[in-house]
């Protein structure tokens, strides 16, 4: 299999294919970065979630200001968990992406569709922290 400068060498020359091959991968590398970044995020936001609803669970007296019916706190922490469990599976994807050798066919298949898989995962686990919060406001009743 060629490298980048080789293929672009008879279109670019060699100095202007070699700055381009490195262009691409720090763009590359960057967006991993970013990427892992983004997966964290999204798990401390849901993990904390989850943390801050066992605090209220735990700290809820009788004569509290507010309170919650205890099925608006299970649906909200089932989506909280359901945020952390995608990403798992999203890093579990970029995984196997990377420990399979680039001529395997589960390779080529993750190199063609990698960012569209960890991508909607990730928008869902956002979606499923956003809609817990939503879930609890909606729910919430002043004593």
């Amino acid at each position: 299999m060629q490298n980048c400068k080789t293929r672009l060498r008879p279109f670019l020359g060699a100095g202007h294919a070699h700055l381009y091959c490195r262009a691409r991968r720090r763009r590359r590398d960057a967006a991993d970065q970013l990427g892992i970044t983004f997966a964290k995020t999204l798990i401390t936001m849901n993990a904390g979630a989850i943390l801050a609803l066992l605090t209220i669970i735990g700290g809820a007296k009788e004569q509290s200001l507010f309170t919650f019916e205890v099925s608006s706190l299970q649906w909200a922490m089932g989506l909280f968990l359901a945020g952390v469990v995608l990403i798992l599976i999203a890093l579990l994807i970029s995984y196997v992406f990377y420990a399979h050798p680039s001529e395997s066919k589960a390779h080529q298949f993750f190199d063609r569709n990698i960012i569209k898989i960890n991508g909607a995962l990730a928008v869902i686990s956002l979606f499923c922290f956003a809609g817990g919060v939503i879930f609890l406001l909606k729910n919430i009743m002043t004593a």
